[in-house]
């Protein structure tokens, strides 16, 4: 698959549609929310890196989120 010239990494591992995207106030962390259910939180510590580190926040039983946002420095998501 061709990617544009200025891409230098893409992210997966969400299931369904991504809904929501923000970076976090350290800017080495990027929260996504997806229809599937789960917010993931990726590490982005090297971005030419061949995989991410991320946590998997699974949202209760038929949740679908469709925005992300961060409070008090990461603690809250």
């Amino acid at each position: 698959k061709r990617h544009h010239p200025l891409d230098l990494n893409t992210l997966k591992g969400h299931g369904d549609i991504v809904t929501g995207v923000c970076f976090l106030p350290n800017a080495q962390s990027l929260a996504t929310a997806c229809a599937d259910g789960v917010v993931r939180i990726f590490k982005l510590d090297d971005a030419l890196s061949k995989s991410f580190k991320f946590l998997r926040i699974n949202l209760p039983a038929g949740g679908h989120p469709i925005a992300v946002a961060v409070a008090d420095e990461t603690s809250s998501v």
